[in-house]
């Protein structure tokens, strides 16, 4: 077991190399473009948030081609005081073709790829579903509905003992 070979001094060493180095990347600015990485819907209101720059434009390239797809101007959005940082709003609401992009700031950074499309959240309400059929726990997963992950009723109502304070005559 690995654990066994380290010293406690090396093992606390490591743990605390990786807060620290964690702990640092977690609250450093950085020149990351802030946008809902889950996507948006073509007709919705679209914002992205970036640290202040000298730059007062931004841009939208396909996400494959490269290739320049819209141009906006920034608007100033103020200080965030839990971040440390002044920010800038890019709003590309009226951009509305649907496709893969990467949101980019003129001398600055750029966003992850995100998706302009119809149903753009209907994988993260599949899942949602997918998650709440599998936390039940009083009732049984069935092998036609559950698959490999079928079980029987975590803690199935069949023994209820009322406590005496909600007992009465038809609840003994």
């Amino acid at each position: 077991m690995l654990l066994g070979k380290l010293s406690l001094k090396s093992l606390l060493t490591i743990v605390l190399a990786l807060f620290v180095s964690g702990n640092a990347l977690a609250q450093s600015q950085n020149e990351m473009v802030k946008l809902n990485q889950l996507g948006f819907y073509p007709e919705s209101h679209k914002l992205a948030i970036t640290p202040t720059y000298s730059a007062s434009a931004f841009y939208i390239k396909d996400a494959k081609t490269g290739n320049l797809v819209y141009t906006g101007t920034l608007q100033n959005g103020g200080s965030y005081s839990l971040s440390g940082e002044t920010v800038k709003i890019a709003d590309f609401s009226e951009f509305t073709t649907q496709g893969t992009y990467i949101l980019g700031i003129d001398g600055g950074g750029e966003s992850f790829p995100f998706d302009i499309k119809n149903n753009v959240l209907d994988e993260l309400q599949d899942g949602l579903i997918k998650a709440l059929f599998f936390n039940r726990a009083s009732t049984p997963l069935l092998e036609e509905n559950a698959g490999i992950w079928n079980r029987t009723a975590g803690h199935p109502d069949n023994n209820v003992v009322v406590h005496a304070s909600a007992a009465g005559e038809g609840r003994p």
